[in-house]
């Protein structure tokens, strides 16, 4: 078995962003990517299909008929049912650790890879990441797909309080303060056994635990360049969007909505509301600890590379038999 670390990941990103994903990983030290392509036409990208360290799944009709999932299931249940197989996938192909991740999320330490792994699993099976939301700032709004370089991150409860005072443009979803999204993904030992996935919180079967890490952090590119932000809100009025919304996450959902039948500039004037944050903002958040700079960022960025063209990527219908489909998803069908 290898002692590395996969990532699996259902995608539906532009083709730049989801290279650049891989590239960041593979120089952050992750040794195999599963992509599963939650729509297939989108996945003819020749820098994956020609790269050794890339697996590319289409999720179309014959995949969902193997993992017993309807296509038109909610895209949260899609996503726990594949992540359930990038699971199965990264055991099969004895790796020790996967991380079960989305796209626009990039694995992050200040630590070599190994020794982050080493402290994150000391003592868990399942390693919980934390989430830091990524900040535009003047420079990144223009800069094209993952240029962010700020990032909220978690303070002392003092400061949560006092800090959306500061950044109160858009009070209206603001309940859950200025952190953002407050639960992340999660790392796996490949030989956890679990009675329910989930992207947030899966269920263990008793005998294996799941603790939160602080040697490895999850950042969330979720403030995209504006064209794929703008793509990913459509797909969800256009009947994908998650049920049983929480209620800051419904409000969200309404006010992007009417945004965008005004139209692209009202569109655009929201999306900076969300995410642009001036020079200022970033200083005094800095000085408060509420926003980072990941110090090592820029140096792994500086250090991917261009994926290197070798034999064509396996395709998982043609590795895996029934006999395995059933078994990476027999937990879902329990449940």
């Amino acid at each position: 078995m290898s002692a590395g670390l996969a990532v699996a990941s259902m995608v539906s990103q532009s083709r730049s962003s989801i290279v650049r994903f891989c590239q960041y990983h593979f120089a952050l030290g992750v040794e195999h990517i599963f992509l599963y392509f939650d729509y297939p036409e989108e996945a003819d990208i020749p820098e994956l299909r020609a790269d050794p360290r890339v697996t590319v799944t289409l999720c179309d009709a014959a995949y969902w008929e193997r993992l017993n999932v309807e296509r038109c299931s909610t895209l949260r249940f899609r996503i726990s049912a594949t992540l359930a197989h990038g699971l199965q996938s990264a055991r099969d192909a004895d790796y020790r650790y996967v991380a079960l991740i989305d796209s626009d999320e990039f694995l992050y330490t200040d630590l070599p890879l190994k020794k982050a792994l080493e402290i994150a699993f000391a003592d868990a099976d399942v390693a919980c990441l934390y989430p830091e939301e990524a900040i535009h700032d003047p420079t990144s709004i223009e800069n094209g797909d993952f240029s962010h370089r700020h990032f909220k991150c978690r303070t002392n409860r003092l400061n949560r309080m006092v800090v959306p005072t500061f950044y109160s443009r858009i009070n209206e979803v603001a309940d859950e303060g200025f952190l953002g999204h407050l639960v992340g993904k999660n790392i796996f030992r490949t030989d956890v056994e679990y009675s329910e996935m989930d992207m947030h919180a899966p269920i263990l079967a008793p005998g294996f635990t799941r603790k939160r890490t602080e040697a490895i952090v999850l950042l969330h590119f979720d403030c995209m360049q504006f064209d794929d932000w703008k793509k990913k809100w459509e797909l969800r009025f256009s009947g994908r969007a998650i049920p049983n919304m929480r209620q800051k996450r419904a409000r969200q959902y309404e006010q992007i909505r009417q945004a965008a039948e005004a139209g692209d500039i009202r569109l655009r004037n929201l999306y900076h509301r969300y995410y642009l944050y001036e020079n200022w903002h970033l200083r005094l958040g800095r000085l408060m600890g509420v926003i980072d700079r990941p110090k090592r960022l820029q140096q792994i960025l500086d250090e991917s590379r261009p994926r290197s063209r070798a034999r064509p990527v396996a395709d998982l219908r043609d590795v895996f038999s029934e006999q395995k489909f059933s078994h990476a998803t027999k937990p879902l069908s329990e449940t």
